[in-house]
């Protein structure tokens, strides 16, 4: 009797999974947890959708296509790492790299990865951060893959005389506040770029490192455009070319309550902001970095102020900047600790503690 009703629960899990499976790839609502959604298919939960497609399946080209829905409308392309928080975990964007094989656009994040930023789900574009898009091109000497370059803006070209040795290395995407390493080798060296926090009512600030550390700044309008050409490496220079468009400038936006190490230990209030920066000294150079005292994702849900990413180096002031979002009113603690994160049972070289009251 025991065996039979063994085989019976048995045979009722079974059930149950095919059922939830069934589920998902019809589209249809299912409990948060029962769903791998690694698998293809397609999954909806509340206001969000996601699906996974499997390209060429069975060949050496085999790949997958992951796109992701809130409200019925697909979300918007993102920086690479950038995730959203779903009812099946998070979800992460990885671009669309030239290649059959591999993973595209929208997949399951590892969660013991540690880039990328947390968006917040689409809404009004008008009430949300400014948007500055970037593509990157480079001189055919350098590049393997010889996709040619789109037929490009008028503005563009006339900022290139030998455009048509040009070829895309990334096409347009969304630039954030998390650096995006666009060259990394030991011959040639490293250049990133990043969005700087919005601090200034009539401009929108961009900072590249790598070679010779510059920041920019495009009019803070829709529509603003610019040009950046960088070489990188001693022996044989690489020639990189960065386009950037302004496409939201969200003027609404407010600039971030900037907060440097003067504020240690005390408590400050927060009054109608979005976001708080931290600017703390350092050195990159040594290995270590300033990171909360604990995991971002042991961080009480509760706390109206969260990390936003890790802690960026800013190469033209030589400090540290961390980045929070400020979700409601309440009060939140802040602790972080300035040390190399692989060295996990070392005390930490310093502290910094703070208090907000936001309101």
């Amino acid at each position: 009797m025991r065996s039979l009703l063994h085989i019976r629960f048995g045979t009722c899990l079974l059930l149950m999974a095919y059922v939830l499976s069934f589920l998902a790839a019809a589209g249809a609502d299912v409990p948060v947890g029962k769903v791998d959604v690694t698998q293809p298919g397609a999954y909806r939960s509340g206001d969000w959708e996601f699906k996974l497609i499997v390209t060429s399946p069975g060949s050496k080209s085999e790949g997958t296509i992951g796109r992701l829905y809130y409200k019925d409308s697909p979300v918007p392309d993102a920086t690479p790492g950038d995730f959203y928080q779903t009812p099946w975990g998070d979800i992460q964007w990885v671009g669309n790299p030239g290649k059959l094989w591999g993973e595209h656009g929208w997949i399951l994040r590892n969660p013991l990865v540690e880039k990328g930023k947390r968006l917040k789900p689409p809404g009004n574009k008008h009430a949300e951060e400014p948007i500055v898009m970037i593509m990157v091109l480079q001189d055919e000497e350098f590049i393997e893959s010889k996709t040619p370059a789109p037929k490009l803006e008028s503005w563009i070209l006339q900022a290139l005389p030998a455009a048509d040795k040009m070829f895309v290395r990334l096409p347009w995407f969304a630039l954030g506040e998390q650096s995006v390493t666009l060259e990394d080798n030991k011959l040639m060296g490293t250049l990133a770029v990043r969005r700087l926090p919005a601090r200034s009512k009539e401009s929108l600030d961009i900072l590249i490192s790598g070679g010779e550390p510059k920041r920019i700044s495009l009019p803070r309008k829709n529509g603003a455009v610019q040009v950046i050409a960088q070489e990188i490496g001693l022996l044989k220079p690489m020639k990189l070319v960065m386009a950037f468009k302004v496409t939201e400038a969200a003027p609404d936006w407010p600039a971030p309550l900037v907060v440097g190490i003067e504020a240690d230990g005390k408590t400050i209030e927060v009054i109608n902001r979005k976001q708080l920066l931290l600017r703390l000294p350092g050195d990159k150079n040594d290995g270590r970095v300033w990171m909360p005292m604990q995991a971002e994702d042991k961080v009480p849900a509760q706390q109206s102020i969260q990390p936003e990413g890790q802690a960026q180096w800013e190469d033209v002031d030589k400090v540290f900047e961390i980045l929070f979002g400020v979700s409601g009113p309440g009060r939140a603690e802040i602790e972080l600790e300035y040390k190399r994160p692989w060295q996990k049972d070392v005390p930490a070289e310093k502290h910094f503690r703070l208090t907000c009251e936001v309101k």
